[in-house]
């Protein structure tokens, strides 16, 4: 458990970027299927597009607190190509660019609906990028707990549900033709956060080595596991019910409950670590 408090400030940036890379996944989709919102709707998530963006920026401020020293970023981009944390951090800043670019870019009305659909599905798709590199920089050999692909199954549907509930928020109005789609990145997101979250903890109680044994593991971190998941299903339903109903309410309760249940199962992911030891079965 202390390995888990260590990691606190990485915890809070693996909850609250993906969440917000998860909002501009959700407006592409509603693009993508053609659902995009009418002219007050637009004008709605136009004004709160900022919220995302500072989300992922107070994400990556969280991180920095993890470091020895700030100045240690400097070699996190020394390590572009070679080091999963790099890549991650890389992507990340890419798509923090694009999406404030994408809000500047919207924001002028320079450019046509077609030429904004296709930046918003750029925007969108470096966001699920982002969320892969994010689950992609804790598979290390050194880690056997950690060095799963399920990390990023789990790191996609953090922010599939995660930005559906925000973008329940941002496209909240009279024209309910996106709740399909916001329903789907919900249920789906919810179904990849439990494959992740299980799968990881199955693993990890089949490891041992001469300093931990990965089933105690996983039962001293159970409750946080529990809660966590419950959080996210919460979450995914409280989204369904907001599109569906149009009840705004239920929108910020499911951000409520997404970034509170993400945060707990990250919390349980950092207690499921355990080095490589002599033996190891």
């Amino acid at each position: 458990m202390t390995a888990m408090l260590s990691e606190l400030p990485l915890a809070i940036f693996t909850t609250l970027a993906p969440i917000g890379a998860g909002a501009f996944i959700s407006l592409a989709a509603a693009q993508c299927a053609g659902s995009f919102p009418g002219q007050d709707q637009g004008k709605r998530a136009l004004k709160l597009m900022w919220l995302p963006l500072a989300l992922v920026l107070a994400g990556f401020i969280a991180s920095a607190f993890h470091l020895a020293s700030p100045g240690n970023m400097l070699h996190v981009a020394q390590g572009i190509g070679r080091s999963p944390l790099s890549n991650e951090v890389a992507v990340g800043g890419l798509f923090f660019v694009a999406a404030a670019a994408y809000w500047i870019v919207a924001a002028s009305g320079k450019l046509g609906d077609a030429a904004l659909k296709a930046f918003g599905i750029l925007v969108g798709a470096l966001g699920i990028l982002f969320a892969a590199f994010t689950g992609l920089a804790y598979m290390m050999e050194t880690i056997p707990t950690w060095n799963s692909p399920l990390n990023i199954v789990a790191m996609i549907g953090y922010a599939l549900v995660g930005g559906a509930a925000l973008g329940a928020i941002m496209l909240d109005g009279e024209d309910r033709s996106f709740a399909g789609v916001i329903s789907a990145l919900a249920l789906i997101g919810c179904g990849l956060a439990f494959i992740g979250v299980i799968g990881v903890a199955v693993l990890a109680s089949g490891l041992v080595n001469p300093t931990a044994i990965g089933a105690d593991l996983v039962s001293q971190a159970l409750p946080l596991i529990v809660i966590g998941l419950a959080g996210v299903a919460a979450a995914s339903a409280l989204s369904v019910l907001a599109v569906r109903s149009g009840k705004p309410s239920a929108a910020y309760a499911a951000l409520l409950c997404a970034a509170g249940g993400v945060l707990v199962a990250r919390l349980a992911f950092y207690a499921l670590q355990m080095s490589v030891g002599i033996s190891l079965m």
